[in-house]
């Protein structure tokens, strides 16, 4: 007998968005809860497998953690601000989290038992989550131990699978975070991702010291472009570069690059910074204010009308 649609949800402690029932290339789709309790449930008895969706609302988290003879001996929360939606773009960060302490535990207690899932015992770990109205949740899984057979390989992959359908679990990536990752951690916390990985990488045991308190308090974001087009001017990025709470203030793209703003597809990266500020509130309040800046400032002509300036340009 199949398994009920809406049985397999409340199993995973899921509210069904999309239920998709899946046989032989034919494919069925039941777009809300209403219609998964009947027509699912009937069409089950033709399709043999069923992939559950659901929208995870609440503030998405960085974990990351260090891991030494599969115990943590090192683990920070880095709050997300809210992505680029539709693409689900990744934009701002702090550190220290703003969250409640029980909220973070809960989510590197979620992260945790993840990465035991997974078999990982050794090293850095960066596992993305959030924390919503249910709870910590783990958004993704992927990784998978090293140096094993394909049987080790199998049994953890059912290990996240069961542990996906226990805690409705971003991301678990064995190694260390990209973009500012490292450097939002050192800053903070005083503790080198890269410095724990060689000494795991070596067979030494990690016991990063941790500060009782935070050594600074980090805002970061990833500007991304207000419209489409050609970039004409970035000048602004210079400006804030040099200012005294801004740890660094880069370019992601090129004057002359093409841009893209979320309306219109995959939003271009403009920049990123990153700044310190005396506590968490400030560094977001901060960071937020040079975002702002540098989207009212950076100039990008209309597709078209750099196309007609071009040609004319050559036509003199």
């Amino acid at each position: 007998m199949p398994l009920g649609a809406r049985s397999a949800a409340a199993g995973a402690g899921w509210a069904i968005l999309n239920a998709t029932a899946y046989k032989d290339g034919s494919l069925s789709t039941f777009e809300d809860e209403s219609d998964t309790e009947g027509n699912a449930n009937a069409a089950l008895e033709f399709f043999t497998d069923l992939m559950l969706e659901q929208y995870m609302d609440g503030c998405e988290v960085d974990c990351d953690i260090v891991l030494s003879n599969g115990k943590v001996v090192y683990a920070n929360v880095v709050d997300n601000g809210p992505t680029q939606e539709p693409w689900f773009q990744e934009t701002n960060t702090n550190s220290p989290s703003l969250l409640s302490a029980q909220q973070q535990a809960e989510l590197i207690e979620c992260a945790t038992a993840s990465l035991k899932a997974l078999g990982l015992t050794h090293g850095v770990q960066h596992t993305e989550l959030k924390y919503t109205s249910r709870g910590a949740r783990l958004l993704e899984v992927r990784g998978a131990p090293g140096g094993v057979g394909p049987a080790a390989h199998a049994a953890a992959r059912w290990a996240a699978a069961r542990l996906w359908m226990k805690a409705s679990p971003g991301e678990v990536n064995p190694r260390m975070g990209g973009r500012g990752v490292h450097t939002i951690n050192k800053l903070s916390t005083g503790v080198c991702m890269v410095t724990e990985q060689l000494l795991a990488s070596c067979g030494l045991p990690c016991a990063p010291p941790r500060p009782a308190a935070p050594l600074a308090c980090i805002g970061e974001y990833g500007v991304v472009s207000p419209a489409s087009g050609i970039l004409a001017d970035n000048s602004v990025i210079e400006k804030w570069a040099a200012h005294p709470d801004v740890v660094y203030c880069r370019p992601l793209a090129d004057v002359g690059a093409k841009m893209t703003c979320a309306q219109d597809g995959f939003p271009t990266w403009i920049a990123e910074v990153m700044v310190r500020k005396a506590t968490p509130q400030e560094a977001v309040e901060f960071v937020q204010s040079v975002h702002d800046d540098i989207l009212a400032s950076v100039k990008i002509t209309p597709a078209s009308a750099s196309k007609a300036a071009g040609k004319a340009a050559s036509e003199e």
